[in-house]
């Protein structure tokens, strides 16, 4: 037998890559197609295929001696495809990540590779532009068909907000890009959904009110009882978007997703976070686990429940946590996976409906607080108190006096923690025999939202302190 080599050129090799890859993906041996793939260039050249050693000239494949038995022997594994086919069909598999903007992964899903040797049954014999160019338009509208429909609604924030250099993330306008902007800057959006943008506002959320929150609320319901409409994304600032987020996890009555997110640096910054939270939001609205979940908050590749997220940073993309029970799942290599849900009640479980709220006030303790704040709020027409105490919901002995003398009054308080984590439990009986609340988990903005809610329905202590257990 002689020995010898045959070199290929680099660029032909890497041509012939796509079939090696076609190959794995088949379970055959890749060693196979690339035999059969040597044997038509020796046969070209006029040589024998008993070479004693052979080489591609590639540094990423390397193959030993073969002869023509085991070539025989493994090209009938090969079920019948010839290197025209397995040539046209690689070719086209990368045609068609660049085409639709698939990954390799996503044209193996979304092509399979039955309905791709029907493609080249049907289309071989044409120029590769003509096939490329019908095949792309029709698996097109058929992506586009099979997507889910996803609506972003925006209401200004950082994620939206315009900064006189590239390297400041504070001192910016919020809210200065628009709906458009936004979609604009992730192409990779259409990969993912169908979405288009509608505006709310465009505000620095420091600056949400009553108003804005009802919209938000009707417009969302509204959107997710279409049968149009798979999934909705609210891009919102940071400041309050943890409030906002379990408002309409109190008021939407829907189990389609509902997703919140935002951005710590505006998006003219370097590294801005905003462009991948809101691919990721995405992903989570058009992800069929994310339903029933109630609304959801979506930052820095982690998924969280509207009733525990909290932000717990000033600055930092990582400026978003659950303390007391962690996120409920996170967005891995661009799949939303989930670890736990929610058991308490929300969205359609919810006894609440959007509308017009009483005022509650939040008082934040502290060492010598005497309880005049709590008066203050009591001739501002107060209808209830959260009071933000120490460590397990603690109240200075003056201020416990000026709100017990408030709940006589007809006032409901609520004690909650200014610690970050935890549950406020029953403690002093004299919090008990006033008639406080206890917040549960709740932090004091969040408490907050659900009083002013349950006060709307009913202001009886017990009725009160069953909504707080079960919400």
């Amino acid at each position: 037998m002689e020995s010898g080599r045959i070199e290929i050129p680099f660029e032909e090799c890497n041509k012939q890559g796509w079939i090696f890859a076609l190959a794995n993906r088949l379970g055959h041996d890749m060693k196979t197609y690339a035999r059969r793939y040597m044997k038509s260039k020796f046969v070209a050249q006029g040589k024998d295929f008993d070479y004693s050693y052979y080489q591609i000239a590639s540094p990423s494949y390397s193959l030993d001696l073969v002869d023509e038995a085991e070539l025989h022997e493994e090209g009938a594994k090969t079920d019948g495809i010839s290197n025209d086919e397995a040539y046209w069909i690689g070719f086209f598999y990368k045609y068609f990540t660049l085409a639709l903007s698939l990954s390799n992964e996503q044209a193996w899903e979304k092509i399979p590779f039955d309905r791709m040797r029907a493609f080249y049954a049907e289309y071989g014999a044409k120029s590769k532009d003509e096939a490329g160019a019908e095949l792309s338009a029709l698996l097109r509208r058929e992506l586009t068909a099979a997507k889910p429909r996803v609506v972003l609604l925006a209401t200004g924030g950082t994620i939206a907000g315009s900064a006189s250099s590239a390297d400041a993330v504070t001192g910016y306008r919020a809210g200065a890009l628009g709906v458009d902007e936004l979609l604009a800057a992730v192409p990779e959006l259409k990969n993912v959904a169908e979405v288009r943008g509608e505006t709310i506002c465009a505000i620095d959320s420091k600056d949400m009110t009553d108003e804005i929150w009802l919209r938000l609320a009707a417009c969302a319901g509204e959107l997710l009882a279409s049968d149009d409409v798979d999934g909705v994304v609210i891009a919102h600032g940071t400041d309050t978007l943890e409030e906002t987020a379990y408002f309409l996890h109190l008021t939407v009555k829907s189990d389609k997703p509902l997703v919140l997110t935002g951005a710590m640096r505006p998006a003219t910054a370097l590294s801005a976070d905003g462009p991948m939270n809101l691919l990721e939001a995405v992903r989570v609205a058009a992800c069929k686990e994310a339903a029933g979940k109630g609304v959801l908050v979506v930052m820095d590749g982690e998924i969280h429940s509207a009733r525990d997220v909290m932000k717990t940073r000033t600055l930092g993309v990582g400026a978003f946590s659950s303390p007391t029970f962690g996120c409920l799942g996170t967005v891995d290599a661009g799949a939303p996976v989930f670890y736990r849900t929610t058991a308490r009640r929300h969205t359609t479980r919810s006894e609440f409906d959007a509308a017009a709220l009483p005022r509650v006030d939040i008082l934040y303790g502290y060492a010598g607080d005497d309880g005049t704040l709590v008066d203050t709020c009591v001739r501002a027409g107060a209808k209830g108190i959260v009071y933000a105490g120490m460590g397990n919901g603690s109240i200075p002995a003056d201020a416990e006096k000026a709100l017990a003398k408030a709940a006589a009054g007809g006032i409901a308080v609520v004690r909650a923690s200014r610690t970050m984590s935890g549950a406020v439990v029953s403690a002093e009986s004299s919090y008990e025999s006033a008639g406080f609340i206890d917040a549960d988990t709740l932090s004091p903005q969040k408490a907050r939202v659900l009083l002013r809610f349950a006060l709307g329905k009913t202001s009886d202590r017990e009725e009160l302190r069953r909504i707080f257990r079960e919400y």
